[in-house]
């Protein structure tokens, strides 16, 4: 669907002849290609050690499209409570830092 959207508003901004619709279809390709690769590496996962009785927050960010905008979305779980903090930012560093610094305010002021 995504696909046909974009080879559709190409052709209507470009004014594309029929000779050279091929071309134009593999370029669009290689952009959707491209596209895609980009946000299947823009998510990661991993563990903080938090505390010294063994407990954890378990982090991560995925890219995502939000209207127009490319935005990050943070998620950090405290492996003894369960509580969970979630983020939008438009940078993964700002993304983990703010879910991250909820999280543990969050943590302090409920005394976890």
């Amino acid at each position: 669907m995504d696909k046909a959207f974009g080879i559709i508003l190409l052709l209507g901004f470009a004014g594309v002849v029929n000779t050279q619709l091929p071309g134009l279809l593999k370029l669009t390709d290689k952009i959707c290609k491209m596209l895609q690769d980009f946000v299947k590496t823009a998510s990661r996962a991993g563990v903080i050690p938090f505390g010294e009785d063994g407990r954890t927050i378990s982090w991560s960010f995925k890219g995502m499209m939000v209207g127009f905008h490319w935005k990050y979305m943070g998620i950090c779980t405290d492996s003894k409570t369960g509580h969970t903090e979630t983020v939008f930012m438009e940078s993964r560093g700002g993304a983990m830092d703010h879910c991250l610094t909820n999280l543990i305010g969050r943590l302090n002021r409920e005394e976890l």
